[in-house]
């Protein structure tokens, strides 16, 4: 297998988009319309996540069989996603009690155990983890048959093909379309730029933040074109990471550290979210605007770094808890 090459501004990328999606999941009543916008950003760093795991997938996947590679992914994301389901359902009778509402839990319904067991219903955001687990599975033929043919030709019909997946999601409709198939659709592109990567890596910095700020500027006037659309932001993100170089090595390391944290945050924030969304109700802060949706946002961001960094001490002090995390 090919060592694998360490890309700083994928761990800048990964921490950024985690800060995103922490925005997701801030569902606050009563928005004022630039609250509603800011909100806009949030939901395409899934895609980030996306084509970052695929991008590195082909790396991984190289020269395994079949049976190694599968056990090394049920290890790395179905031991969390049980742990997690299990946690944020048990979180979810704390507050649904609280707040005198009819409880989430169902333990009578088999449907329901169903949902979190496969579909990751245990918390809005741990569909992420088991579809990814199901898309690098049914996708490992794919990712060994482009390990053993570098072709320019396949990358375009990978890159195509993800894109084309993603942009029919809307269209197929559903929680397949909405989640797992627009994952892999992502995922494909990832693949893609993984096998073009010292391609990629002569393209200039600044001519890819120019495209980054371009796609930033039409999501902001309401650039839309469903999933396939987040790509004018998607990709040129992801495209800087790969072709950024930090100079200073401080910055480096601070982005290796933050990176290594990003799925912490992904896994613990939404416990955040609905916490401080609690305290803005009781609080009674009406209207929700952009000034408190985006305090709203970072606190909830910075308490769930912490507590991912409280996370990964935790599992690297007790080697036993390393399946806690990704």
């Amino acid at each position: 297998m090919e060592e694998k090459r360490y890309y700083a501004g994928i761990d800048w990328c990964r921490i950024i988009a985690a800060f995103g999606i922490v925005g997701c999941h801030l569902d606050l009543a009563r928005m004022t319309d630039g609250a509603r916008w800011l909100k806009e950003f949030t939901d395409l760093n899934v895609g980030i996540f996306a084509v970052v795991a695929g991008f590195f997938a082909a790396h991984s996947a190289a020269g395994l069989p079949w049976r190694e590679y599968i056990r090394r992914r049920a290890s790395r994301l179905l031991l969390p996603y049980a742990f997690w389901s299990v946690l944020y359902v048990a979180i979810d009778i704390v507050f649904d009690t609280l707040a005198d509402k009819a409880l989430t839990f169902q333990p009578t319904h088999l449907s329901w155990w169903m949902t979190v067991i496969f579909l990751g219903n245990g918390a809005a955001h741990l569909w992420f983890l088991v579809s990814l687990f199901y898309t690098q599975t049914f996708g490992y033929p794919i990712l060994s048959y482009c390990s053993r043919h570098p072709s320019r030709t396949l990358s375009a019909i990978l890159a195509v093909a993800g894109l084309t997946l993603v942009g029919f999601c809307p269209v197929i409709g559903g929680w397949a379309a909405s989640y797992p198939l627009r994952l892999a659709g992502f995922f494909c592109v990832g693949i893609a730029l993984y096998r073009e990567r010292e391609c990629v890596a002569f393209i200039r910095v600044g001519w890819v933040a120019a495209l980054l700020a371009i796609g930033l500027i039409l999501k902001g006037f309401g650039w839309h074109y469903g999933y396939v659309g987040e790509s004018v932001v998607i990709l040129p993100a992801v495209l800087l990471a790969i072709v950024a170089k930090p100079k200073s090595e401080r910055l480096t390391a601070v982005g290796r550290y933050l990176g290594s944290l990003s799925f912490g945050v992904y896994l613990s924030h939404v416990f955040f979210a609905i916490g401080i969304r609690q305290a803005i109700q009781i609080l009674g802060i009406v209207p929700q605007t952009t000034v408190v949706f985006a305090a709203d946002w970072t606190c909830a961001f910075l308490l769930a770094l912490v507590a991912a960094a409280i996370l990964q001490w935790l599992c690297r002090r007790f080697t036993w808890l390393r399946w806690l995390s990704l």
